[in-house]
């Protein structure tokens, strides 16, 4: 299950028809957006991630993951349900996996096992060889 959802992801700017029921999106907010959404999402929030819900004409129903403030600071959340009022919104990105970095990820992690494995003796029967024996009379 953890191989199933492990991967390197990007953040693309939404298609024109809007982001899908059940993707991932991080929502930037606009300084209004964050002074209206303040009293939901607590003080100086800049962006909201979350899976969509659904789309309400023009806002978007978010079970939120997590929220960033200006600061940088992120605050994790449950899957709390959030409407989000399309004129709040700066920009919307959705998450994609990317296959590139994901590959490489795995090949480095492959890559540092063996080293480990190499280092630690992990798999060899524990005998040295040391060359050809002589025998000593």
């Amino acid at each position: 299950m953890i191989l199933a959802t492990a991967g390197c992801y990007n953040f693309d700017p939404v298609p024109q028809t809007g982001p899908q029921s059940g993707s991932v999106v991080i929502t930037t907010l606009t300084d209004q957006g964050s002074l209206d959404l303040g009293r939901y999402l607590g003080p100086q929030v800049a962006a909201v991630v979350g899976r969509v819900q659904r789309l309400n004409g023009d806002d978007i129903v978010l079970s939120v993951s997590s929220v960033r403030n200006h600061d940088g600071i992120e605050h994790f959340w449950k899957g709390e349900t959030v409407t989000l009022p399309r004129p709040d919104i700066a920009s919307v990105d959705i998450r994609k996996l990317s296959i590139g970095r994901s590959i490489f990820c795995v090949v480095l992690g492959i890559g540092g096992a063996y080293e480990l494995t190499q280092a630690f003796g992990i798999g060899n029967s524990g005998q040295v060889n040391t060359g050809p024996v002589t025998p000593t009379r």
